[in-house]
């Protein structure tokens, strides 16, 4: 077994231990002594072998100088040893829900870090394996809200399973850290189609009827750009003018109810669920009812923003 693997297996078998001894963390936590650990960094080991060869040379030669100068210098490193294990000694760290993204996108899972201490936090680093994610200070009484993002390249769902906070201040000499296991998830739904013929005018099988005719559609209007909207849909000429993104908006027969039908795509699956992604962010759009139409399932017809995240999140855990 190569250095690399050997160690990425101690780390595991760290974290399963930690993760049993801990338990999982839910909404607000408050770190305690029991689950903060503390070690030397390499300088702080180097200081320490510098104090004890100080003591040593001192005793040999009888060096009332050299003794209260390592003395000293020993009082120091018990000093930022204190301060650096106070930094995260009864920290509070509340763990929030994350919004659904679509794939491709980060999911961004919030952690929000209060201290209700009298003294400031310096220092923080927040941390996701070995990368660092951010470094927040606190004074007293101060809160701070991050995010903490994951890649997620598939539809389903991105889970965070742990991430550490950890503090070097005062001085580096040490470092203090506390792992966070957590049973977050982020719902990554399936990465919409940028190019895609529009669906079949079928009529919903739960008793909503619709216009067979195909008519024209009236413009309507302009309306600021949400994310998913089909680009072909923004209006260029308003955003050369003002510098922000609309999207416009028809009235007529494009109001009439439809359903989305998985039998209606071509192609391998994930590319028939961007598809169907794709529709059913145009029908919301355009403010039109429609219905999902899985293999299995089939959701009532309707709309608005409720229903196309429950659309959404079928095509998302579909399979």
């Amino acid at each position: 077994m190569s250095r690399s693997g050997l160690i990425d297996r101690v780390a595991g078998v760290g974290r399963a231990w930690a993760r049993r001894r801990q338990g999982l963390d839910r909404d607000t936590v408050r770190l305690e002594r029991r689950r903060i650990y503390i070690l030397p960094t390499k300088q702080g080991a180097a200081f320490g072998a510098m104090v004890a060869l100080m003591l040593v040379g001192s005793m040999n030669y009888n060096n009332s100088i050299g003794l209260v100068i390592t003395f000293s210098l020993g009082a120091f490193g018990l000093v930022v040893m204190h301060h650096c294990h106070r930094s995260l000694n009864g920290l509070i760290l509340e763990l929030g829900e994350p919004e659904p993204v679509f794939a491709g996108q980060d999911a961004r899972f919030p952690v929000r870090l209060m201290n209700d201490a009298r003294h400031a936090r310096l220092d923080l680093g927040v941390f996701v394996g070995r990368s660092l994610v951010d470094i927040v200070s606190l004074g007293a009484g101060e809160q701070r809200d991050i995010h903490i993002a994951l890649p997620a390249p598939r539809r389903g769902t991105q889970k965070l399973e742990r991430f550490a906070v950890r503090c070097r201040y005062p001085a580096g000499l040490f470092q203090t850290w506390a792992w966070l296991n957590t049973d977050l998830s982020c719902l990554v739904y399936p990465s919409p189609a940028e190019q895609t013929s529009p669906p079949p005018n079928t009529t919903p099988t739960d008793g909503h009827g619709q216009n067979a005719e195909s008519g024209q559609e009236d413009f309507a209007g302009l309306r600021d750009y949400r994310p998913g909207d089909p680009a072909r849909r923004i209006a260029w000429k308003a955003y050369a003018r003002t510098n922000a993104l609309a999207v416009k908006t028809f009235s007529g027969s494009s109001t009439a109810p439809i359903e989305l039908r998985l039998a209606d795509t071509k192609g391998a699956l994930e590319r028939r669920l961007s598809i169907l992604t794709r529709w059913c962010l145009d029908a919301h759009a355009l403010g039109r009812p429609f219905a999902l139409a899985l293999s299995d399932t089939t959701t009532e017809t309707g709309d608005g923003r409720v229903h196309l995240n429950q659309c959404l999140r079928q095509l998302a855990l579909y399979g």
